[in-house]
């Protein structure tokens, strides 16, 4: 994983005050996940449906 750029967004990180935030929109879905990376894993912290007021469900995660 060292070797791979971070490929997610880091949109909701600013929003929430979460600095290692990113997701990713699954395309062929209305789905958003959200991850934290870490040099050898992947922290899955929720996945979301696009139309959800999405800082409000993941205000309670931070």
């Amino acid at each position: 994983m060292k070797s791979i750029r971070p490929c997610g967004s880091p949109r909701y990180a600013h929003e929430l005050d979460i600095p290692q935030l990113r997701h990713w929109c699954l395309h062929k879905y209305p789905y958003a996940l959200f991850y934290i990376e870490h040099v050898d894993h992947l922290d899955v912290i929720r996945c979301v449906h696009l139309h959800r007021d999405i800082p409000s469900t993941l205000q309670g995660d931070a």
